[in-house]
């Protein structure tokens, strides 16, 4: 019988230091104002033993930068060493220009990479990086990649600046045997949602955005192996909805962050758990509550339940939408400032509470799909 499970991949902020000062950047202002955090070898150590513990078997490790620390080497040894099996590395590629470097990496274990590739046209990437040719070395860098034989996936923030490439760019990358893309559509978290400077990069109207989104599906979902769309809601892509991933599908997703060990290594265990606690009182109330599920799953439901409460509002038709209890809604930064996006409601007579409700031919991408 199927019981659905939290993801088994954790997310390993290495530290906020960067080398590019990307526009919608979470950590913009501390790194700016050379204020960034930074963990050291031996607490990220602990922390991949933590996980591990918690029956992780992938890891992203993440920054800012993770390649431009001394000892990223080692961390990669070790996670290798005490049982990861995909060991990913998130990057802006900068570093990785050089094959004797990326061979380094390869053999420490690394297995995976996740490129931050922002447009496919190279003036628009190195404007949103602010980094001037960051477009044709991460581009080397992917070329590199592939020629070792590590899986290569891409993320890509969608942003009121590039959201018109969305079909160049999914054109662009088909050829290199993507293993999954990811269009982010921009969706500033609580440490910049009140930030006047992120107004270039903000989306005035997710309607105007989904229809380039649209477009750029129906031409090369069939041409890629894995197409996420993440943080739109669902009747924005009508005909694309096993497509989307929102705080409710992606906490299952074998290729997202377990929300507790997300939080609790950020933030610290206490908020981790405080989460828990005011999730667990809104959970009868507001989460779906679908087939089975085990007691580490459900602590990461009511995590997100909780956050869901707090960064998202569903508006006057998300009530009357059958997707209501699956679908958060619109974080609450867009909704404040525009607030214009039509939102057409599913009327399928009874609310869906199955969080995979569109995704069962997604089995590849759901460990709890493949039971």
């Amino acid at each position: 019988m199927e019981q659905r499970r939290v993801t088994k991949r954790v997310v390993l902020h290495v530290g906020y230091a960067c080398n590019l000062r990307c526009q919608f950047c979470y950590y913009l202002e501390d790194l700016e104002k050379g204020q960034e955090k930074n963990w050291t070898t031996e607490e990220l150590k602990g922390r991949l033993r933590t996980a591990r513990r918690l029956g992780k078997t992938a890891v992203d490790f993440t920054g800012g930068e993770p390649s431009i620390r001394a000892d990223i080497f080692e961390l990669l040894a070790y996670a290798r060493s005490i049982g990861y099996q995909d060991i990913n590395m998130i990057t802006n590629g900068l570093k990785l220009t050089k094959i004797a470097f990326c061979r380094q990496l390869v053999d420490a274990g690394l297995n995976d990479v996740l490129f931050s590739i922002h447009s496919p046209q190279a003036d628009e990437h190195d404007q949103l990086t602010r980094v001037r040719g960051s477009h044709r070395r991460i581009m080397q860098a992917l070329e590199n990649m592939r020629g070792l034989g590590v899986n290569v996936r891409v993320n890509t923030v969608v942003s009121n600046i590039n959201y018109r490439r969305m079909g160049q760019l999914l054109e662009m990358i088909a050829p290199y045997s993507i293993s999954a893309v990811n269009l982010i559509v921009f969706n500033p978290s609580e440490t910049t949602v009140s930030l006047p400077d992120r107004d270039d990069t903000r989306i005035e109207d997710y309607w105007v955005i989904s229809k380039e989104i649209s477009d750029a599906l129906c031409e090369w979902k069939d041409q890629l192996e894995t197409i996420n769309i993440r943080f739109l809601p669902f009747c924005l892509l009508p005909g694309h909805e096993e497509l989307i991933r929102t705080q409710w599908q992606k906490m299952y997703e074998d290729q997202e962050w377990d929300p507790f060990l997300n939080i609790s290594f950020q933030k610290g265990y206490w908020a981790a758990v405080g989460a828990f606690f005011a999730g667990t009182a809104l959970y009868p109330f507001f989460a779906p509550r679908f087939g089975h599920r085990d007691a580490y799953t459900f602590f990461n439901e009511a995590i997100t339940t909780f956050r869901i409460k707090l960064y998202y509002r569903q508006l006057e038709p998300c009530k009357r939408c059958s997707l209501r209890k699956i679908c958060p809604g619109l974080a609450v930064d867009y909704v404040r400032r525009f607030d214009k996006t039509r939102l057409v409601p599913y009327e399928l007579g009874t609310p869906v509470e199955d969080p995979l409700h569109f995704c069962r031919d997604q089995s590849k991408n759901f460990e709890s799909l493949r039971l």
